[in-house]
């Protein structure tokens, strides 16, 4: 049962890398305004969406599976698309790393 539940978490997160590029490169042309715009609603701007998404895989990687406490990002560090992008790929790095384990 546990192969079972591991082989479909494997599943979600492949499917969450070949997503990640394809909305980052949607959001990379917006404007600063356009990027950080509160739009009223759940996380207000794009960006904080987008820094919540990396925030999520890093708290169901690191604390719920492996257990340990890490940082979270910060949407104000993150002007625009390309340096999110710079974070998630290092999250990605880590995800896998925990995938291959």
């Amino acid at each position: 049962m546990l192969s079972i539940m591991l082989s479909c978490i494997e599943m979600l997160l492949e499917h969450n890398f070949a997503s990640r590029e394809p909305l980052l490169e949607a959001v990379k042309h917006l404007s600063q305004e356009e990027f950080t715009k509160d739009l009223g609603v759940g996380r207000n701007s794009i960006r904080d969406i987008l820094v919540h998404l990396v925030n999520t895989e890093i708290y169901w990687i690191d604390h719920v599976l492996r257990g340990i406490a890490t940082e979270q990002i910060v949407s104000k560090d993150y002007a625009d698309a390309e340096s999110i992008r710079e974070a998630w790929k290092s999250v990605e790095t880590n995800t896998r790393e925990f995938l291959r384990d």
